[in-house]
């Protein structure tokens, strides 16, 4: 897959994007194994650019809207993964959601939703909730 940063160029890309705010799981599915497949070069990771999805990448859209299949889908894919930022991971927690997910040793962490209402991490640096809450920082480095 192509993983060199760089800003969206392609139509891939921009499907993507497309398919991400909307919840067309199904696009999703079939564009991230054309990519896996390596039929079409996009940066799973890209940046939107339109007014609408401004410097957001497919994981934001997905996680903002509510969509949480093409979330699932996007995060299966290695290197939506490996590039998922601490942004992300705050972006997949959405409308008053708990998101569960794995940190590196395996061991199931819940993240409280900061976005649709819930603002936990307004104040609280997300590395130190989950300090207070038994998790180690190296788990997740």
């Amino acid at each position: 897959m192509y993983l060199e940063t760089r800003e969206m160029s392609t139509e891939a890309e921009q499907q993507l994007l497309h398919n991400a705010r909307n919840g067309n799981t199904e696009e999703v599915r079939k564009l991230l194994e054309t990519v896996e497949r390596k039929e079409v070069i996009a940066n799973i990771n890209c940046k939107g650019r339109s007014k609408s999805n401004l410097g957001w990448t497919p994981l934001h859209l997905a996680c903002y809207f509510g969509h949480g299949q093409v979330v699932q889908d996007l995060l299966k894919c290695p290197c939506s993964v490996e590039k998922a930022s601490w942004t992300d991971t705050l972006w997949r927690t959405n409308g008053g959601h708990f998101c569960t997910s794995h940190n590196k040793v395996g061991r199931q962490i819940r993240i409280p939703a900061c976005v649709g209402g819930n603002t936990l991490f307004k104040f609280i640096d997300p590395l130190e909730y989950l300090r207070r809450n038994g998790d180690s920082v190296n788990d997740f480095g």
